[in-house]
């Protein structure tokens, strides 16, 4: 009875006989990439939470003075409505783009992990069967 991985794979598979302690450490590091790589998106939906309850405390902080402001007795000035608005809108373009800034390098940072990972774990596995064979 066959009681060596090697034996068992080689014989009827045709797989050359190959250091298994080898494959199984190439494996481990496969799933550490995966962890770094996840490690690397929670920290950046992280960022992204944290920027997001800055930008939503701040939107509110503003938006009750204007309220006060126009709730303050004094006759609608449409030029400084519109001067709000504007402004208004040009920060929120602003902050969408650093969200998504945000967002694009963790996902960046993490897929480079992988892929950097993927490349050493293919020349790590030819060099694997170049040592059975």
């Amino acid at each position: 009875m066959k009681t060596d991985l090697t034996q068992l794979f080689a014989g009827p598979f045709g797989v050359p006989a190959m250091n298994f302690q080898e494959l199984v450490a190439l494996q481990q590091r496969n799933l550490s990439a995966f962890a770094a790589a996840n490690a690397q998106l929670i920290e950046g939906a992280q960022a992204l939470l944290a920027r997001q309850a800055e930008l939503v405390n701040a939107a509110m902080t503003e938006s009750l003075a204007a309220a006060r402001d126009s709730l303050s007795g004094q006759p609608l000035d449409v030029e400084k409505q519109m001067a709000l608005f504007k402004a208004s809108t040009e920060k929120n373009i602003a902050n969408a783009r650093a969200m998504a800034e945000i967002a694009g390098k963790s996902g960046s940072a993490a897929l480079e992990i992988l892929r950097k990972r993927a490349s050493d774990s293919v020349s790590e596995l030819g060099e694997l069967f170049k040592a059975a064979a």
